[in-house]
């Protein structure tokens, strides 16, 4: 009698600690936001942003209207509870048609590419954007590239 008593309660420690592990331990929240500049608050229109956390790495596509939603294996998935170093990497395309030399093909497409934010956002190390996760906010502002000309 003792036996299926501590085999009944074994068991429903083994489920109960199963299902804590199943819903708690491995809880993801919903991270949604923007992506702004800071002179202006006007959205960043492209890129991407990283979420970097003990040795966890999540992230999203930064939309046209600057917002995003970041995820470990899809965007919509989530990001576990905790402290995030945060990157963006945003570039700018251009398509403009080429000035060939004599002999090449002067109707051809060429794609340019400028970064839309300043590099530092990029390096984990120098971003300095970070996350705590769970929260109400996840807005980041960044400064813009700066444009180098390149006179002739």
């Amino acid at each position: 009698m003792e036996c299926k008593l501590f085999n009944r309660t074994l068991l429903s420690v083994l489920l109960a600690m199963t299902f804590f592990v199943m819903t708690g331990c491995s809880g993801k929240y919903k991270v949604t936001g923007k992506v702004l500049f800071e002179d202006d608050d006007s959205p960043v229109t492209s890129g991407v942003i990283s979420f970097y956390g003990n040795n966890i790495i999540g992230g999203g596509r930064i939309q046209p209207d600057g917002s995003f939603s970041a995820g470990v294996k899809t965007e919509t998935d989530g990001i576990p509870k905790g402290e995030y170093t945060v990157t963006i990497m945003a570039m700018q395309s251009e398509t403009v048609k080429s000035t060939a030399a004599p002999g090449f093909d002067a109707n051809v497409d060429v794609y340019s590419f400028a970064p839309l934010v300043d590099a530092k956002y990029g390096m984990p190390s120098r971003s300095g954007l970070t996350a705590t996760v769970p929260s109400k906010d996840y807005t980041f502002r960044v400064k813009r590239a700066q444009q180098v000309n390149v006179s002739k």
